[in-house]
């Protein structure tokens, strides 16, 4: 058993924070990567559909 949370807090341990927390540092990582190779940021799919 954890401590016991107040009505008001934040479920820190649930799935949605850590999912959330996941994308935001796979999007910065991203982010990073493109100013390295391009110069620039790419912030959207490009996709060519034959």
């Amino acid at each position: 058993m954890g401590k016991p949370r107040r009505e008001n807090e934040a479920d820190t341990d649930s799935a949605a924070p850590r999912g959330g927390y996941s994308l935001m540092l796979g999007a910065a990582l991203g982010n990073r990567i493109d100013r390295l190779a391009r110069g620039y940021v790419v912030d959207y799919l490009d996709l060519l559909l034959a």
